[in-house]
């Protein structure tokens, strides 16, 4: 019921956008596969919306709880398991969503072929993790069992395999119903365990949970698909090579993504100590408009593929216009974040993490890179360009690596913040003037910095 209330409020502005926009943007707005995507986007954005308005307010009132240092060692914790996801996820999100739209008949062997293949992958990053741990964070028991508490969550990762199919069909109102249920009794729980005053460990608990409760979500929503089930998921030997043959380069730039995304906050508790980290770690979740690039990607993809087939120049005009929103959204953000900053930090966070307004309003810049770089990797996906993935994301991790060990000792926080908006723009710009064939995907980035031929652009689109 509340479905349907949703989808005729969506229908409902499709046609109050037809009377107020001015002609160009009716032509957008006309199209089918536009409108698709359109409902199909804002019912990602209405989960992200939960999980921003629940983060806001539960998850800062959990890092209000449990304070800088304690919250600086579950982020440790959480960031070194993450260094290892690349073996449960395997590259192949983007892979799978492509491969079933564009054999629809296939999509039982390629769900039931991943699904098995990302359970092995989930089996040896917990072990990997928690072996690892030992030998990294010898003496602090602590971290060691926050550690082997969330590897055995992650064991339950690729449940959320089936969301694959939802973005594939366009269709995410079922994912989002069954992660907003999820994220809804994750932050109950925090709640009363802060009521309660428990132990820190229940925290962990409850975090590692979370992938149970949410893969739990999408299993019973598939499972009530006309026609879809679990059972008639199927192993198919060729299949899984065929996907780890395409996404063996994805599954390295999947590594060096890891490194990239965690490593700063490693490095950041190991030279400079858990409460230093907690006040990074705050900063960084402050940057949660993040998920737009990556929503708006993820519904637009299917539409892209079928462009790419019909007519590649259309192809490159609707990648301009997208990246054109994409980059001007991005600098409205950071703007506002960084006259805010203070606001927002006192506002949810308190004195005892003052400091993270300065680092904020510095770290939200890279959001600018961060946002091209989404579209750039969903570009290289329906190229069939994922070597480059893979050599960008190595070329960023590198960096990254170097320059939060050179900067971080030297200016501790600051440094680390420095090192990842310049590692943001190795990666996602700088990285395509080592490349051939990227002539025209580095003219489509410059191009969206100029207002005025974006302006253009937008009124003479059809």
């Amino acid at each position: 019921m509340i479905g349907n209330m949703i989808d005729k409020i969506y229908q409902l502005l499709i046609r109050l956008l037809m009377n107020i926009l001015p002609a160009p943007f009716r032509k957008m707005v006309v199209k089918k596969n536009v409108q698709r995507a359109v409902i199909n986007i804002n019912w990602l954005f209405v989960e992200r919306v939960i999980n921003i308005v629940l983060s806001f307010t539960v998850g800062s009132w959990v890092i209000r709880f449990l304070g800088p240092a304690t919250y600086g060692k579950i982020t440790f914790a959480t960031s070194f398991l993450a260094i290892f996801s690349f073996l449960s996820n395997l590259g192949l999100r983007g892979i799978l969503v492509k491969k079933i739209v564009e054999n629809p008949e296939e999509k039982n062997r390629l769900l039931g072929t991943t699904f098995l293949l990302q359970i092995v992958g989930a089996v040896f990053q917990a072990l990997f993790a928690v072996g690892s741990i030992f030998l990294f964070r010898q003496g602090d028991e602590i971290v060691r069992l926050y550690v082997i508490i969330l590897s055995l969550g992650s064991l339950f990762s690729p449940l959320t395999s089936i969301s694959f199919w939802f973005e594939s069909q366009v269709k995410s109102k079922f994912k989002v119903i069954a992660i907003s249920a999820a994220l809804l009794i994750f932050r109950a729980l925090q709640v009363v365990l802060i009521l309660l005053e428990a132990d820190v460990v229940y925290f962990v608990i409850i975090i590692s949970l979370n992938t149970l409760i949410t893969g739990v979500g999408l299993f019973l929503i598939y499972q009530t698909r006309p026609g879809e089930s679990l059972l008639k998921w199927k192993w198919d030997a060729e299949v899984a090579k065929a996907l780890l043959q395409e996404s063996w380069p994805l599954i390295l730039s999947a590594i060096a993504l890891s490194i990239h995304t965690d490593i700063d906050k490693l490095i950041v508790g190991n030279f400079l100590g858990d409460y230093e980290l907690g006040i990074f770690s705050a900063s960084k979740r402050l940057l949660f408009f993040g998920f737009i690039p990556t929503y708006v990607c993820n519904s637009i993809f299917p539409f892209l593929i079928e462009v790419k087939k019909q007519n590649e120049e259309r192809y490159y005009q609707q990648l301009q216009l997208l990246n054109d929103l994409l980059i001007w959204g991005a600098i409205i953000f950071a703007t506002s974040m960084t006259l805010m900053s203070k606001f927002i930090t006192n506002l949810l966070y308190g004195q005892e993490f003052a400091q993270v307004s300065i680092y904020i309003s510095i770290q939200t810049w890279g959001i600018v890179f961060g946002f091209f770089g989404t579209l750039l990797s969903k570009h290289l996906i329906v190229n069939n360009q994922t070597n480059l993935t893979l050599a960008r994301n190595v070329i960023a991790s590198v960096s990254n690596v170097l320059l939060n060990l050179l900067l971080i000792p030297m200016l501790g926080i600051l440094g680390a913040v420095i090192a990842y908006i310049t590692s943001k723009f190795i990666q996602n710009v700088a990285s395509l003037y080592f490349f051939k064939n990227t002539k025209r995907i580095r003219l489509l980035f410059l191009n969206s910095l100029n207002p005025v031929a974006v302006i253009k652009r937008l009124r003479s689109y059809n």
